[in-house]
């Protein structure tokens, strides 16, 4: 009987040994199991982290070597997997944020760097395409600030001058006769649309209808393709029995089609146009040729006609100014006399700027349509304290015979199908800050005492004044400020 009972625990025994090694078993197999599947998933968060890496080391280079800019999607694909990268700038896009999602399978890893600036390459003159160069005489284009070193001349494209000319460095000889720097191209990847040069001088634009929603927004105007038609403002004075107007100190004068005349007087105290008992934020004559003698706009005044003339020794301030069809600037008694415009800004699709001598500070000078801007009188246009931005929706002409001196922005828009900056001058012309275009076709003829410098800070000043004009970036290094990584499980 003792013998049948150790034979029952024997058998009991064997059977607990048996599932203890059955359970052993398992227990190993699904480690192992378990073991390949981790190793198996980390090699692929390995893949998907070089992805990740190289897809951030591609963005890198490809925004340093400007052929990117720091907005948008790219995806980059591999031979095992992929990267999805991001770009995103600071509102003064002095550094870019850049993510980096690397796949491969199910696996995922995001890096994510922030780089400091880059230099946005503004320089003296700067062309979307540059077809024909020719510099001679004391002509010369120069770079030569210290703390924001960027080229002279930058184009789209190789640029070879037609004549010969001297390149060499920054140079205190009064007699230069050089492009100072070489011609720097840009890669024609970020030139086939219009994009990267609008974007890099004002902010929140990307094309030329995002500029004219800047100016609408910021000065009122309205426009039609770029044509200045009127105001925006909800309390305008208008009536369309008017022949001609008249504007002198703050009063404005109109003869109505009968023979009597309307009297508004502008107070520059609280920015109204009053008529009797009446206030307006603005006046719009329509068609109507307007002549201005003299105006004080104190707060800001706008007016909206047909033709306007400036005529006289003109002392006009403050206003903001649309002629739907043209403005003339001239002195009738001869160019002795100064017509001084200061903070106005000036919409306009033609312009003739002629026997006068013109002080224009500050503010803006549009021009748009099928017209050009003329500038044929002796002309200081702008000041280091208060730059003037010429924005040219069509061509700028500028007679060579005249002293002429612009401080501030000069930007050519994309509507110009063909640029020309010819100027032969027997006289003086000089731009303090920058001419930029944004035309597919451009040329430039320089001869004689022409002098175009870049000068960063008359473009700061600018860019704080009018609010929506970019800052150059200056080349604050290449080193990252920060790296992150981080799974997606």
């Amino acid at each position: 009987m003792k013998a049948l009972h150790n034979k029952g625990f024997a058998i009991i025994y064997a059977l607990i040994f048996s599932l203890v090694f059955v359970i052993l078993g398992i227990s190993a197999a699904y480690i192992t199991q378990m073991g390949y599947f981790s190793i198996s998933a980390e090699a692929k968060y390995q893949v998907a982290e070089k992805n990740a890496n190289k897809g951030l080391l591609q963005a890198i280079s490809e925004i340093y070597n400007i052929t990117k800019l720091c907005n948008g999607t790219q995806n980059y694909v591999f031979s095992l997997g992929e990267a999805q990268v991001k770009l995103v700038s600071d509102e003064e896009d002095k550094s870019c944020f850049i993510w980096s999602k690397g796949i491969y399978k199910n696996s995922s890893v995001v890096k994510v760097a922030v780089i400091s600036s880059i230099n946005s390459y503004w320089g003296a003159a700067v062309f979307r395409y540059l077809n024909s160069l020719n510099i001679k005489c004391k002509a010369y284009i120069e770079s030569c600030n210290e703390t924001c070193k960027t080229p002279a001349l930058i184009t789209g494209n190789n640029a070879t001058s037609n004549s010969s000319f001297t390149v060499g460095y920054c140079s205190e000889d009064s007699d230069i006769r050089a492009l100072v720097d070489e011609p720097y191209k840009i890669s024609s990847e970020l030139l086939e649309s219009p994009a990267y040069l609008t974007n890099m001088v004002f902010k929140d634009a990307k094309d030329r209808n995002d500029i004219f929603n800047i100016l609408s927004q910021k000065y009122g105007i309205s426009f039609n393709n770029g044509t200045p038609v009127g105001i925006t403002d909800q309390n305008i004075w208008s009536n369309p029995n008017i022949n001609n107007c008249t504007v002198e100190n703050t009063t404005v004068k109109c003869n109505y089609t009968n023979g009597t005349e309307v009297i508004l007087n502008y107070d520059p105290d609280n920015g109204k146009f009053i008529l009797g008992d009446d206030e307006y934020d603005a006046i719009d004559l329509g068609n109507v040729p307007l002549t201005i003698k003299s105006f004080n706009g104190g707060t800001g005044a706008k007016i909206a006609a047909g033709t306007v003339e400036f005529i006289g020794e003109n002392a006009v301030s403050n206003l903001t100014l649309v002629a739907r069809e043209k403005i003339n600037i001239y002195n009738y008694k001869g160019s002795m006399y100064n017509t001084s415009i200061i903070n106005s800004n000036l919409f306009a699709k033609d312009y003739d700027i002629f026997d006068c001598h013109l002080d224009y500070e500050g503010g803006i000078i549009y021009s748009s349509g099928s017209g050009y801007l003329k500038l044929r009188c002796h002309s200081e246009i702008g000041t280091p304290d208060n730059p003037t931005l010429i924005l040219a929706d069509n061509q700028l002409e500028i007679d060579g015979k005249c002293h002429s001196n612009m401080t501030g922005l000069v930007y050519v828009t994309d509507a110009n199908s063909e640029f020309g900056f010819d100027l032969e001058s027997s006289g003086h012309f000089e731009i303090h800050g920058a001419i930029i275009s944004n035309s597919l076709s451009n040329s430039m003829t320089i001869k004689g005492h022409t002098h175009i410098e870049f000068r960063p800070d008359i473009l700061r000043k600018l860019s704080s004044n009018l609010g929506f004009i970019k800052a150059p970036i200056c080349d604050s290094g290449n080193s990252p400020l920060m790296f992150t990584k981080m799974r997606i499980y």
